[in-house]
C-alpha cells in the first residue's frame, strides 16, 4: 500500500489527545505540527462519560487544526487489544499467510471472525526461522473507537496499537536496527503498562493493568482524600512537605510494579544482556521511581527527554520540548502514516477501507470517463480530420456521416437515460407513498431534538433575557434552517437491507458563538449535549416511542466541517423585513408593518389586528383585523410595545412551528445579534432505518 508524503498521528490518552503531524523527504522526516489538547476530565476519574468527553477534546482538537483532507492514523491502548508472538518453523513465503491464521486461531482469545487482527514477520537474516507479532482487537472496540471519531467527521485510515506505535518511533528515533543488544522501553501510562523489549528491527510486547492511576489510588486511600487531591499529591510529591508520607503509601505500588516489571523482563535472558531500559510517561516524573527500578533490576534507567531526530523551532519549541516525554506514541503513528514505521499492521476492517477507497476515488470517475469518450472520438475522427486538412476529395462527406451517427447515438443515449431516470424516480415515488407516515414522525423527532435545548421552560422579556445572557456568545439560541430526508430503497433477496432515509438537519445557533470564526468549539459542544445526544438517547423505538417506525442509526456526523460561521444581525435564512407592508410568510414576518406578518410560525411584530401566525407571538396591535390569521390585509399602522418590554412566551417547539428559535420564538435580531457578532450554520447529518411499515404489508397483500 503507498503511503502519503504527510500524516498525523492522533493518540486519545487518559489526561490528553496528543497530535502530531510529520512530512516525509526520502528517508527523513519534518514536524509540522503538532496539538496537546487536555481532557476536561481525566477519562479514568469515576462516573464520568467517557465517550462525550473525548467527542468534546476532539472537537477541540479539530477546532484548532485543519484535519480535513489529511491522512490520519489512530491507536488503542496496549491493554484494549492483544499482541501475540510466535516462532513459525521453516516455511514458504507464499504459505506465510495461512500458517499465520492458523497460528492467530490458537493465540487469540476470541473467536477469530469477532476479531480484526494482523501480523507482522520478523526475519533474521541467515536464519530460516520466522518470528510473527500477532495483533488483534474485538470488532465491538474497533466500531466504538471509530465512532468516536466519526461523530466529529473525522475518518481514521489506519489504527494500531500504542505500543506498536511506539517501538515504530523508537526503532526509527534511536536507529535500533544498527543495534544488536537489546533495549528495553516502559511506558507507565494511567491505567496500564506497556513492556516493549525491542532487538534490532524485532520487538516483543506485554501489557499490564497497572499504572499512574495505581499510585494516585494508593494516595486517596492512604490520606483519606479525593483522587483529583491525590493525584496532584503525587505530581508535587518531590517538593512537598509530606514527601515521606507520600512515598511510603506508594511503596505497594512501587512493589507490584516491579514484580510485572521482573516478569516481563525474563523474556530477554533469551535476547541477550539487558543493560539499558528507557521510561516513558508522565508517571515516570515520580520522584525515585526511575531509582528504584534501576537498584532493584540492576540495569541503568534513563528517561526520554527529548527526541534524536525530530524537533520543533521557534515559539512552539518549549511547548514541544515539555510535552516529548508524552509524545512517542503519537510520533510512532504519524511515521507508520509516511510509510517509515518499521511495522506496518491496520485493524481498521477492510470494508471501511474499501468505502474510503471508493470516496477518494469516485470524485474522479466522471472525468476518466470524459476523457475517455473524448479519446474516442478523437481516435475515430482524427484521420478523417487530417485528411479534410490536406484537401482529399469525399472526406468531409464521410466525416459528416461519422458526426451525425454520433449525434444520433447521443441522442438515443439521452432518451435512454431519461427513460431510466423516469423509472428511478417512479419507483422512489411510489416507495416514498409507501412509508409516507414516516415523515411526520422524522419532522417531529427534529423539532423535539431542538427543543431539547431549551434551558427553562417559563416566559422572559427580552430585557430579562439579555440580563440573564448578556454575552451573545453564551445565549443558547438555535433555529431550524432546513431538513431534507434522502430514501434509499431496501434490497431484496439473499442479501437483504432494510429501506433507509439519510437526513441533513441544518441549524443556525448562536452558542459557543466568539468573533473568531475558527473558535468552533463551544458550538459543537453545544451541538453535541443537545441535538446530538437527544438522538442518541431516543435512536430505539421504545417505551413512549413504540409506534416510531424506524431506528435511529449511530453513526451521526457533526465535524468542523459541519460548521459554518457567519457575522451580521440577521440569524437564520431570511431577514426579518423592517418597515411597511405585509410581513410574508416567513417565520417572524414584517417589524412594524401594516398587516399581519403572514401564515407561517412568528407573524409579524406590529403587525395587524388579528393574530400575524398560527400561534402567540404574532402581529401585535394596530389596525384592523385581517380574514384569518395570518392572512388579509390588516389595516392600520402596526404600533407595537418596546422590544425591551416586550414579553416572549416559551412554546415548545412542535412539527407545527419548526421555524422558531428555542427556546425563544422569532424575535428582532438587532438586539439578540448586534452587528459584528458571529453565529454558525451547522450541519447534522444521520440516518434512520426504516421498520416494516404495515402500509407495505397490506399492499403486498392486496397484490396476492
Amino acid at each position: 500500500m503507498a503511503h502519503p508524503s504527510a500524516a498525523w498521528g492522533i493518540e486519545i490518552g487518559q489526561f490528553a489527545i496528543k497530535a502530531l503531524r510529520l512530512e516525509r523527504s526520502g528517508n527523513e522526516v519534518e514536524v509540522t505540527d503538532f496539538a496537546v489538547v487536555p481532557h476536561r476530565k481525566v477519562l479514568s476519574s469515576p462516573d464520568i462519560d467517557v465517550a462525550e468527553i473525548t467527542r468534546l477534546s476532539l472537537g477541540q482538537l479539530i477546532s484548532e487544526k485543519n484535519l480535513e483532507g489529511e491522512h490520519l492514523v489512530i491507536s488503542v491502548p496496549g491493554h484494549s487489544a492483544f499482541a501475540r508472538f510466535a516462532k513459525l518453523p521453516p516455511v514458504e513465503p507464499k504459505a506465510l499467510p495461512e500458517i499465520v491464521k492458523f497460528e492467530a486461531v490458537q493465540q487469540i482469545p476470541f473467536p477469530i471472525e469477532e476479531v480484526e487482527w494482523d501480523y507482522e514477520a520478523f526475519r533474521e537474516e541467515g536464519s530460516p526461522e520466522v518470528e510473527v507479532g500477532i495483533f488483534a482487537i474485538t470488532r465491538e472496540r474497533v466500531n466504538e473507537r471509530l465512532d468516536v471519531y466519526g461523530e466529529v467527521g473525522l475518518s481514521p485510515e489506519t489504527l494500531t496499537l500504542s505500543p506498536v506505535s511506539l517501538f515504530n518511533a523508537m526503532n526509527y528515533d534511536l536507529n535500533l536496527g544498527n543495534t544488536e543488544k537489546p533495549v528495553v522501553f516502559i511506558d507507565i501510562g494511567t491505567q496500564a503498562t506497556d513492556v516493549i523489549i525491542a532487538t534490532g528491527n524485532r520487538c516483543w510486547i506485554r501489557t499490564f493493568p497497572l499504572g499512574g492511576n495505581n499510585f494516585t489510588e494508593a494516595i486517596a486511600s492512604s490520606f483519606k482524600i479525593s483522587y483529583a487531591k491525590a493525584e496532584r499529591l503525587k505530581l508535587e510529591a518531590a517538593s512537598s512537605k509530606y514527601a515521606k508520607q507520600i512515598m511510603q503509601a506508594m511503596r505497594p505500588v512501587f512493589a507490584d510494579l516491579l514484580q510485572e516489571l521482573q516478569r516481563s523482563l525474563s523474556y530477554a535472558s533469551s535476547s541477550g544482556d539487558l543493560t539499558t531500559m528507557v521510561g516513558l510517561g508522565s508517571t515516570f516524573k515520580i520522584p525515585g521511581l526511575r531509582k528504584f527500578i534501576g537498584q532493584q533490576l540492576q540495569v541503568n534507567v534513563t528517561r526520554l527527554d527529548e527526541f534524536k531526530r525530530i524537533d520543533v523551532s521557534g515559539k512552539e519549541a518549549a511547548s514541544f520540548a515539555e510535552n516529548c516525554v508524552n509524545m512517542g506514541t503519537a510520533y510512532g503513528l504519524a511515521l507508520q502514516g509516511v510509510g517509515v514505521g518499521q511495522i506496518d499492521i491496520n485493524l481498521v476492517p477492510s470494508a471501511i477501507l474499501r468505502e474510503q477507497m471508493w470516496h477518494s476515488k469516485t470524485k474522479w470517475f466522471v472525468a476518466a470517463a470524459c476523457i475517455i469518450v473524448a479519446g474516442s472520438a478523437l481516435s475515430i475522427l482524427g484521420p478523417f480530420l487530417q485528411q479534410r486538412q490536406l484537401g482529399t476529395d469525399g472526406i468531409p462527406t464521410k466525416v459528416k456521416q461519422v458526426l451525425r451517427q454520433g449525434k444520433e447515438n447521443v441522442n438515443a443515449y439521452r432518451k435512454a437515460k431519461d427513460n431510466g431516470q423516469v423509472g428511478v424516480e417512479a419507483s422512489t415515488i411510489n416507495s416514498l407513498f409507501t412509508y409516507r407516515d414516516v415523515w411526520p414522525y422524522l419532522v417531529q423527532d427534529a423539532a423535539d431534538a431542538l427543543a431539547s435545548s431549551s434551558p427553562t421552560a417559563r416566559d422572559f422579556t427580552l430585557a430579562e433575557y439579555l440580563a440573564q445572557f448578556p454575552d451573545p456568545a453564551t445565549r443558547p439560541l438555535i433555529q431550524l434552517y432546513d431538513l431534507k430526508g434522502n430514501y434509499i430503497p431496501e434490497v431484496t433477496g439473499k442479501d437483504a437491507v432494510p429501506a433507509k432515509i439519510q437526513l441533513t438537519l441544518v441549524v443556525d445557533l448562536s452558542y459557543g458563538a466568539t468573533d473568531d470564526p475558527k473558535e468552533t468549539g463551544a458550538a459543537i459542544d453545544f451541538v453535541s449535549k443537545n441535538i446530538v445526544q437527544w438522538l442518541k438517547n431516543n435512536a430505539e423505538p421504545v417505551g413512549n416511542r413504540e409506534h416510531v417506525p424506524y431506528t435511529i442509526m449511530n453513526k451521526i456526523g457533526y465535524g468542523q466541517e459541519n460548521f459554518v460561521a457567519k457575522s451580521g444581525p440577521e440569524h437564520g435564512p431570511n431577514a426579518v423585513p423592517s418597515g411597511g407592508g405585509s410581513g410574508g410568510g416567513r417565520p417572524g414576518g414584517g417589524v412594524g408593518g401594516g398587516q399581519p406578518g403572514g401564515g407561517r410560525p412568528g407573524g409579524g411584530v406590529g403587525g395587524g389586528g388579528r393574530p400575524g401566525g398560527g400561534r402567540p407571538g404574532g402581529g401585535v396591535g394596530g389596525g384592523s383585523g385581517g380574514g384569518r390569521p395570518g392572512g388579509g390585509s390588516g389595516g392600520g399602522s402596526g404600533g407595537s410595545p418596546p422590544v425591551d418590554d416586550a414579553v416572549i412566551p416559551y412554546v415548545p417547539v412542535t412539527t407545527s412551528s419548526l421555524n422558531v428559535l428555542a427556546p425563544l420564538p422569532k424575535h428582532p435580531e438587532s438586539k439578540l445579534h448586534p452587528e459584528g457578532k458571529i453565529w454558525f450554520r451547522a450541519t447534522i447529518t444521520y440516518e434512520v432505518e426504516l421498520l416494516k411499515q404495515p402500509r407495505q404489508a397490506q399492499a403486498n397483500g392486496m397484490g396476492g
